[in-house]
């Protein structure tokens, strides 16, 4: 097995649910207090709400329009096991300094297990959130108690890349087309060692009946697969031959490379036998305990979860909204959720403690 790597940033995987929804909205869409212009009145006096994002959630000069005396301090800390260590020891020296943050579920999993999150309810009461225009009428949570990690996008997730020139699609039909051995050697992985999508896709074929342990054994033992940590190395291996079918990338890479015809094509989830697999990626919000603004934080809230503030996010990260008042005309069509279809969800907190309890097991095959 040929292992390349060129970018090592390792992202926490935001991962929950296997094979489950994410937990739903409790009664009551929050505890703010009902006279909502008190709230943005005491917002404006706080003046500042501070966010701690992976990166694509920055929407300061959108929020900026709505709320100008409201300043968002935002800071981009795309490895997600940087995250719990900072805010956990703001908290435990006496001095929280962080209001909000998104991210994925794993790193705020462990945020809620160190007591370091606030209950959601209390700054989830804003005139524009409306829980019945989210998908199944509800605000859908990670933790199993529905009040402390929010997810507020998530997508079906592309099966495998091919070389558009050289790869005839319709071949493929369930994921253990792949093991075929005539695709020996001519196959880039992202690397489970390295988490993001790598390790995410290798805990759906471990944990997916009809592949499991020994669909991994015989892809990373007998295949000759080259590992990479750079989704965009990845996709240009696929889009130049030099590979001829990429798996476990991460997505917006590959629509990338589809989009602009640069050989790399993606294949549809309903194309394969397998149920198709679900994730919230990196689209997770909570507040920390006891925030230094708290008004100013249920403002922010309730315009980044209404209809605008989740259009402006999905025009950003090129992913859809679980608010389905939300265009998604610029989202990638395999990525769009559909209705009536059961999909493998890879968000809430059982799935999170059992992508815990696998990952072991899962790099033992991979090393």
């Amino acid at each position: 097995m040929r292992v390349v790597i060129t970018v090592i940033g390792i992202l926490l995987l935001a991962l929950a649910g296997c094979g489950s929804t994410a937990a739903p909205a409790t009664s009551g869409a929050g505890r703010a207090p009902a006279d909502w212009s008190q709230v943005l009145a005491a917002a404006n006096k706080e003046g500042e709400v501070v966010i701690i994002g992976s990166g694509n959630t920055d929407v300061t000069a959108d929020f900026a329009k709505s709320y100008p005396q409201i300043k968002i301090d935002y800071t981009p800390m795309a490895a997600g096991d940087q995250l719990p260590p900072k805010i956990l020891s703001q908290q435990a020296a006496g001095k929280n300094f962080t209001d909000v943050v998104l991210h994925g579920g794993n790193a705020l999993m462990t945020l809620r297990d160190g007591g370091a999150l606030a209950d959601l309810h209390d700054y989830l009461g804003g005139p524009d959130i409306e829980p019945a225009k989210w998908r199944n009428g509800q605000l859908q949570f990670v933790d199993n108690a529905a009040k402390f990690i929010l997810v507020y996008s998530a997508y079906a997730k592309l099966g495998p890349v091919i070389n558009a020139q050289q790869v005839d699609a319709k071949q493929f039909t369930s994921w253990n087309d792949v093991l075929d051995a005539k695709w020996k050697g001519k196959m880039v992985v992202g690397d489970p060692n390295g988490g993001g999508a790598g390790f995410g896709m290798a805990w759906y074929w471990y944990v997916t009946p009809g592949l499991g342990k020994p669909f991994l054994e015989q892809l990373f033992k007998q295949q000759d697969v080259t590992l990479s940590r750079s989704n965009q190395q990845a996709v240009n291996f696929v889009a130049h031959g030099q590979r001829l079918i990429g798996l476990g990338i991460g997505d917006n890479s590959v629509i990338r490379a589809d989009t602009e015809g640069l050989g790399a094509k993606a294949i549809d989830w309903k194309q394969l036998k397998e149920p198709p697999y679900v994730t919230a990626g990196l689209a997770d919000l909570a507040v920390t305990g006891k925030p230094p603004h708290p008004n100013a934080t249920r403002v922010y809230l309730n315009w980044l979860l209404s209809k605008d503030g989740q259009t402006v996010v999905t025009r950003n990260a090129n992913l859809p909204s679980l608010r389905q008042d939300v265009p998604t005309d610029d989202v990638f069509p395999a990525m769009r959720l559909q209705p009536n279809v059961n999909y493998f969800t890879d968000f809430g907190e059982d799935a999170i403690r059992q992508e815990q309890k696998d990952a072991p097991a899962i790099r033992a095959i991979v090393s």
